[in-house]
């Protein structure tokens, strides 16, 4: 019964462990999203069963990514993230929504099976490569070793191009991301692949974040590392109506501003950033990669080692850094610190007179990405994403403020700003509920289009990988949590949807992808409408018998006229 709407209720540890063997991971035959085969993808678009009422301004496409395919012959993936990517696209029209579905990984995919292991640049389990927690990193490592090559093999031999995370229109085209250079142009009515365009062809990045974000003239921006000394972090800027070809936006992409990374051999990672209207904002986690093992194994370098070479400084603060985009892109001078957490997803960001809110979802400790293996995942009694959503403010006027001083911040929120010494200020978070029900929320989403970068008031996420499987909308600022949950299913990221014209926040339409926990014929994956407002169910449309959904990360909604 689907519940309509209720309310509030060591340092230097490397990131994954080193052995010599790996034992297939037994997986769970009746875990729907883990069990998709490749065969299973849906080219030709079919009807989905339509029950409710779509609005009839709801018309576009919903395209999503994510690891979706884990089955590789006797090699099957070990970790979450290892996953090959699935491409879907849901296109909604008068009420009516049609599916389709297709492996863009799938060249990769069949190199990984034909080797019973992972393809160079590729990422699986074996006896071989042994490590559960290197895909994330893994097409990273060829970018970085590309200029240190002395074999004569090129940059086309050996580079990943696994692009499994998240899926972005811009300049009229689609794109699908991963934490690499690499943007893969994807076409719109196939889902197959097009073209590439490799920024670091263009700027010193060998990494980017899966989450850019985009100004409201249209140009796009993200966040770039370089792991060259001085090992910086990259803000970078693509204009509107400049991604064609690689030769084409060569002289328009922009570098925005630059920051050097508090350690001189390593580099933060970054799955995303921020950005208001007046600044970027750089979150430096004591999760690093480092430089000097990476250089020191040269030639030897393997691009599925890459996560060996992840490592966790726990005893270390995080930093926010500011840049400020209405004086140059500035790098303000203020050091922000706080206590270790790990994050993947900014939620949102904003001004407030001299004061900057940063909102992010967390973990309180660093350990996530090795929980993250699909052993722990299938077999776990406890949560996993205990991930809540906190809320930072970073004072800007600090120079009259004596040492010990505890700034005053915000009336709305318990976030703390203390100057611990000259430039130096300590902030603490203010935890959004979590004095009420612990309110669990990660992939946040927010009504992108009004208020990125702007105040907001809510905020949309899923419960994951936690005992209750449920899709949230947490109210900034009474602090209540709504929820819609059906038993036996997973509702995956939620995408808003905004009634076009409307200047009210929550006026409408949540979409999210659900699939069922268990594979069951009465238990059909469908995607979900709900009104964004009452939270409630307003239709969902479910994918005929035999078509099977794989799991997603992230996607976006494209409306059409």
């Amino acid at each position: 019964m689907a519940t309509k709407g209720a309310t509030a209720a060591k340092d230097g540890a490397p990131g994954a462990p080193n052995g010599n063997t790996t034992q297939r991971p037994k997986f769970d035959p009746s875990v729907t999203w883990l069990m998709f085969e490749s065969e299973k993808e849906t080219r030709t678009p079919v009807d989905t069963l339509v029950t409710g009422e779509i609005p009839e301004w709801c018309t576009g496409t919903l395209y999503r990514n994510g690891c979706g395919l884990f089955n590789v012959g006797e090699a099957d993936t070990t970790h979450l993230f290892e996953g090959y990517a699935v491409l879907h696209r849901y296109d909604v029209k008068n009420g009516a929504v049609k599916y389709m579905s297709r492996i863009l990984d799938r060249e990769a995919w069949l190199k990984a099976v034909k080797a019973r292991r992972t393809a160079v640049g590729e990422d699986g389990s074996t006896k071989e490569y042994d490590d559960p927690c290197m895909t994330t990193f893994a097409g990273t490592a060829t970018y970085f070793k590309d200029g240190e090559r002395e074999n004569g093999t090129t940059e086309e031999d050996e580079e990943s191009d696994k692009t499994g995370v998240n899926i972005v229109e811009h300049s009229d085209k689609l794109f699908a991301l991963t934490e690499s250079p690499i943007l893969q142009e994807i076409s719109k009515d196939t889902l197959q692949r097009k073209s590439k365009v490799d920024l670091q062809k263009i700027l010193s990045v060998h990494m980017a974040t899966a989450h850019p974000h985009f100004g409201r003239d249209g140009a796009m921006y993200n966040l770039g590392t370089a792991f060259a000394p001085p090992n910086n972090y990259n803000i970078i800027k693509l204009p509107p109506k400049s991604l064609e070809t690689e030769d084409e936006i060569s002289g328009k992409l922009k570098l925005v501003a630059s920051v050097q990374s508090r350690w001189n051999f390593g580099l933060s990672y970054s799955h995303s950033f921020g950005m208001s209207e007046k600044h970027f904002i750089i979150l430096e986690q004591p999760a690093t990669l480092s430089t000097v093992k990476i250089m020191e194994q040269g030639a030897n370098f393997k691009p599925t080692s890459v996560f060996r070479n992840f490592e966790l400084h726990p005893k270390e603060k995080i930093r926010f850094y500011l840049i400020s985009r209405r004086q140059g892109n500035r790098v303000v001078a203020t050091q922000f610190l706080a206590n270790p957490c790990f994050t993947f997803h900014f939620v949102n960001c904003y001004d407030d007179g001299d004061y900057v809110v940063v909102d992010l979802t967390s973990y309180d400790h660093m350990e996530i990405v090795n929980e993250l293996m699909v052993s722990n995942v299938t077999s776990a009694t406890d949560d996993i994403m205990t991930c809540t959503v906190r809320r930072y403010v970073l004072p800007l006027n600090i120079d009259k403020a004596p040492v010990g001083h505890n700034l005053p911040t915000l009336p709305y929120t318990t976030a703390r700003a203390k100057v611990m010494a000259p430039g130096v200020v300590h902030l603490t978070p203010d935890y959004i509920c979590k004095n009420k029900d612990k309110v669990y929320l990660e992939l946040p989403r927010i009504n992108y289009e009004l208020c990125n970068g702007r105040k907001y008031r809510f905020v949309y996420g899923t419960a994951m990988l936690t005992k209750v499987h449920r899709l949230i909308k947490l109210d900034m600022q009474t602090r209540t949590p709504v929820y819609w949950q059906e038993e036996g299913y997973d509702p995956g990221e939620p995408v808003f949807v905004p009634r076009p014209g409307s200047k009210i926040e929550d006026e409408g339409v949540i979409m999210s992808p659900v699939i069922s926990l268990r594979n069951s014929p009465d238990k059909p994956c469908f995607l979900l409408f709900l009104d964004a407002r009452t939270f409630t169910e307003i239709a969902r449309a479910t994918t005929p018998p035999g078509v099977r959904i794989a799991m997603s990360f992230h996607g976006n909604f494209y409306a059409k006229t």
